[in-house]
Parts: structure tokens; C-alpha cells; sequence
């Protein structure tokens, strides 16, 4: 106890300003729900609790508690009159804290960065790491996007000779919902319709410029195009 009261009289000192940022890599989004995290107590059987609730994938409200006596009791507004009187004073400061706490991981709406009075070596890193144990569990899973593409990126034409053959459909993968648009890098070794048909005219390189839209996503795939003569 004499440890935690020395603690306590450190945390009064101290002089309650805005300005240590602590950086938690979070998502931009959450699942909704409620979340709790806790620490284990310490060898005065105290430890802290974090509740969160999200709400359209942001943080909507929290709670941040000490909790004495192994896990006895919560300090709240009520409970900090049962302490003794000789410490209510140092408690109700941490009690404001805790909740100051609280109120600013709300106002960052994602957790992103927490701005924090400077405290002792507790408080501040119990608040810290209880945050980080629900960020990871809330965080929603990244959902993998799918881009469009095409079959080949190259293709051998020949004009003549056994192997003849003058005309390729690019084949599209992955495409839909997308519009694809196609243009040739030289019209005079190879040429490409709306359809995505190319035509082989003489000998030579060309690419063939896939573009793909859908709204504002635009995705591009370069075909290379080599023209044999036989």
C-alpha cells in the first residue's frame, strides 16, 4: 500500500496538462458491438477496466475504472466516498482521469490517436494496453479486393506460314460490373476493336491498352502484342 499511496502522491504533483500522445495503430473501421478489456491486478490488487462501444464501425462511448480490493470495487462517483477521507482527494483526481480518458479515446472516433494528461507509470499504460487488446479484437477484417484483369499479357501473331494467325481476343478476368476500353500503342503493326479484337497488320510491337471502369475505380492491363511475319 505504501507503494501505491507514494504512486498517488506523485500523480497529484504532477501538473495536468494536455500533450503526451500515445499513437495505437487502428482500423478505420471497427465491428460494431461492446468490448472489455482488463489488466491484471497488481500486488495491491489493483488493477483497470475499459469498456467500448461501437457503433457504425466508430467509437460511441466508454468507460475507463480503477478497480480495488482485487476486484471488490469499481471507483466511481459513489464509491469514492467510502474510501477514507485522509485519501478521497488523491482519488477522486484519479477518478477524473479515468475518465478523461474515457472521454478523449471517444472523441478520436477510431482510436487512433489518444492525447493524454501526463501520469504516473500505472495509469496511463494500464489505459493504453487495455485500448489495444480491444482495437485488435474489434478491428473488422480487411476485406481483399479483387482487381480485373486479362487471360495473357502477350500474344505471338503471324501473318503467314503454318502458323498463321492474324487475330486475338483479349480475354478479361475478374471484370464484373466493369467497362473495358482498348487501344493500341501502334495501329500499323496492330490494331484492336471496341470487342477487344486485335488484328495483326505488320510485322513488329505493339501494346494494347486495357482500361477498366466502374464509378471512380479505373484499372488498367498492358497486352504486348509481337507481330511475326511467318
Amino acid at each position: 500500500m505504501k507503494g501505491f499511496k507514494k504512486a498517488l502522491a506523485l500523480l497529484v504533483a504532477l501538473v495536468m496538462v494536455f500533450g503526451v500522445s500515445a499513437t495505437v495503430s487502428a482500423a478505420t473501421s471497427y465491428k460494431d458491438g461492446s468490448y472489455d478489456a482488463a489488466t491484471d491486478a497488481d500486488a495491491q490488487g489493483t488493477s483497470y477496466k475499459l469498456h467500448v462501444d461501437i457503433k457504425d464501425g466508430k467509437i460511441n462511448a466508454a468507460t475507463f475504472v480503477m478497480v480495488l480490493g482485487n476486484g471488490q470495487m469499481e471507483l466511481n462517483d459513489e464509491s469514492v466516498n467510502w474510501l477514507p477521507a485522509e485519501n478521497q482527494s488523491q482519488y477522486k483526481s484519479i477518478l477524473q482521469l479515468t475518465k478523461t480518458y474515457a472521454a478523449k479515446l471517444v472523441e478520436t472516433k477510431d482510436g487512433s490517436k489518444v492525447t493524454a494528461m501526463p501520469l504516473d507509470e500505472t495509469i496511463y499504460p494500464a489505459f493504453a494496453d487495455c485500448w489495444k487488446k480491444i482495437a485488435k479484437e474489434a478491428a473488422a477484417a480487411e476485406v481483399a479486393v479483387t482487381k480485373p484483369t486479362v487471360a495473357k499479357t502477350k500474344v505471338t501473331l503471324y501473318l503467314s506460314g503454318s502458323n498463321k494467325k492474324l487475330t486475338y481476343k483479349v480475354a478479361l478476368k475478374d471484370n464484373a460490373g466493369y467497362t473495358a476500353t482498348y487501344k493500341s500503342s501502334d495501329a500499323k503493326i496492330a490494331t484492336v476493336s471496341k470487342q477487344g479484337v486485335i488484328t495483326a497488320k505488320k510485322a513488329g510491337t505493339a501494346n494494347v491498352v486495357v482500361t477498366f471502369k466502374k464509378g471512380t475505380d479505373t484499372y488498367k492491363k498492358t497486352v504486348k502484342v509481337t507481330v511475326k511475319a511467318k
